[in-house]
């Protein structure tokens, strides 16, 4: 599914050829669970055939890899030093469009990745991508990404904070809002305040910023000491972080505090965010992890959820910390368990096995004691003529206010057809449809075969041809070679290697050779350019 963001709404393109190509055009980069450590990042500015983008080179370096006050800096400062960014700003890419046209930013993105690679660099070994537009352009947003793709849009190439928002996307956050407003969260930057700010606590969270050491689950009443959200773990004895369960919408509380004295770029937030006790409330764990601040609380201030008997106070506030009292009302109300997957699409072809990981929670309160999942998943009739699915555990077991764990190994059967597949994971109890739950995953075949290889060359020694050629850029990975003479096929090698020798050819004639690779799956790439040579007689 590929979104759009329009305004504020989700437009949905259902194509599900469109989709492919798409998928296929902007993978999705390894390694997006993981943001810490560094990313590279390529920064691509498109000259229209009637306009040019507004800002130099420079000035878009600044903004982006910057010592101050730049993408870089700022999710230096928001991950305590364990996030970074280097990459390069491009010069301008020429594309046969005009402002006035359609807003087809997918299609600018590809013609533009086309010509960059054909200088030779290589745009796959980017983690991320931004394709600059002329500010002119028909394109209703200012800039565009779909959480946890490689490619950006962006058409406001003054703006810093823009680059950084749409960033925030491809690491897989969604907006940062409050109960009234989708962007009314002035405390993280996929707000769209303008300004360079850091993360709120669940974003932080989500991404791995904060690990769960900095957390504690809290489902009965309590009193903690929380450490102002700057200062790294490594600073501090006191979690940053409390989390409590919202039971009747399976979603949770975090609970955090925002100092400004001493606190960097914290010290930009609005007044009557600082020095402020945060709660937010996280939309259920689907693949767009919404987040909500619902409440600021100056000392002796509280928040209160009387649906679910909640009450959070702020008790004390200072520069280096805050108490907060956390009341429970005690009680049972039966309610459906959480279940989310963590990564619901996986891309594979015919034979390949996938991991879904799939969370559990018990959302319901102390009083309602412990409760026995069972699990089991469903097939449509088509989905299951393509794909198997086997779970690692029949059921959970778990007390409230706690969270399992199952994992779901599907199988893209031999045979399987090109398309999206999906698979529902089933939780039941004893007590029927009020402690049941479902979600799902897909497996998208894709079976298209690897790229050919590059610069295929011959050449000709006495009675020998030596063989080489240098592996493809992009495309699946293969796991060896095969080599073609005149047609036939002569020789399969491994992919560690790029050279060949012929010995079983004869003085004075002359040959033909192509290559193609081939992946774990066994497809087979399209040859790659032909190589003629003429074998040299001995002695000369």
């Amino acid at each position: 599914m590929v979104l759009c963001r329009l305004a504020h709404s989700i437009v949905t393109i259902r194509s599900w050829w469109l989709a492919l190509a798409i998928l296929i055009a902007f993978a999705p980069s390894p390694g997006h669970a993981d943001i810490t450590g560094v990313k590279k990042i390529a920064v691509i500015p498109l000259k229209f055939l009637d306009a040019n983008v507004g800002c130099a080179q420079v000035y878009m370096n600044a903004e982006v890899f910057g010592a101050y006050e730049s993408v870089k800096t700022t999710l230096e400062e928001t991950s305590y030093g364990n996030l970074t960014i280097t990459g390069k700003v491009f010069d301008p890419v020429a594309i046969n469009a005009r402002v006035a046209d359609a807003c087809s930013y997918l299609t600018w993105g590809i013609a533009a990745k086309a010509i960059v690679e054909s200088g030779g660099t290589d745009l796959d070994s980017y983690d991320y991508r931004f394709y600059v537009l002329p500010a002119g352009v028909t394109c209703p947003w200012n800039g565009i990404a779909e959480p946890t793709q490689a490619d950006a849009w962006i058409r406001m190439c003054e703006s810093g904070p823009r680059y950084l928002h749409e960033l925030g996307h491809l690491f897989g956050l969604h907006h940062a809002g409050t109960p009234t407003s989708e962007h009314g969260d002035r405390t993280d930057f996929m707000t769209s305040s303008g300004v360079f700010i850091k993360l709120n606590a669940p974003h932080m969270l989500q991404l791995g910023l904060l690990s769960h050491d900095s957390l504690d689950d809290v489902n009965e009443n309590a009193t903690v000491r929380l450490s102002p959200l700057d200062l790294s773990p490594e600073q501090t004895n006191f979690p940053h972080v409390v989390r409590l369960m919202k039971p009747d919408t399976n979603e949770f509380y975090y609970v955090s505090y925002r100092r400004g004295v001493g606190s960097g770029l914290d010290e930009a937030l609005p007044p009557d965010m600082l020095n402020r006790v945060h709660v937010h409330r996280q939309t259920s764990y689907s693949h767009l992890k919404r987040t909500y601040l619902v409440a600021a609380l100056a000392v002796n201030q509280s928040f209160t959820d009387t649906e679910n008997g909640i009450e959070i106070i702020a008790k004390n506030i200072s520069t280096d910390g805050a108490t907060v009292e956390m009341k429970l009302t005690p009680g049972c109300t039966r309610k459906p368990p959480l279940l989310y997957v963590s990564t619901r699409e996986q891309t594979g072809v015919p034979g390949e096995q996938k991991r879904y990981a799939f969370t559990i929670g018990n959302g319901e309160r102390a009083a309602c004691g412990s409760v026995t999942y069972s699990l089991n998943h469903s097939l449509s009739t088509p989905a299951a003529r393509n794909i198997a699915v086997t779970l690692s555990s029949p059921s959970v077991t778990l007390a409230p206010g706690t969270f399992g764990a199952v994992e779901a190994l599907v199988t893209a059967l031999p045979d399987a057809q090109i398309g999206r597949h999906s698979f529902i994971l089933n939780l039941t109890s004893p007590a029927g449809a009020i402690q049941s739950n479902s979600d799902y995953g897909e497996f998208l075949i894709n079976i298209l075969p690897p790229a050919p290889p590059r610069n295929v060359l011959a050449v000709s020694k006495p009675v020998i041809v030596y063989l080489s050629w240098s592996a493809a850029l992009g495309g699946r990975t293969p796991v060896g070679y095969k080599i073609y003479r005149d047609g036939r096929l002569v020789s399969k090698v491994s992919a560690a290697t790029s050279l060949y020798t012929d010995r079983n050819v004869r003085s004075g004639q002359t040959y033909s050779y192509y290559v193609t690779a081939y992946d774990s799956a066994g497809l087979e790439s399209v040859a790659s350019s032909t190589a003629s040579v003429t074998v040299r007689y001995s002695g000369r």
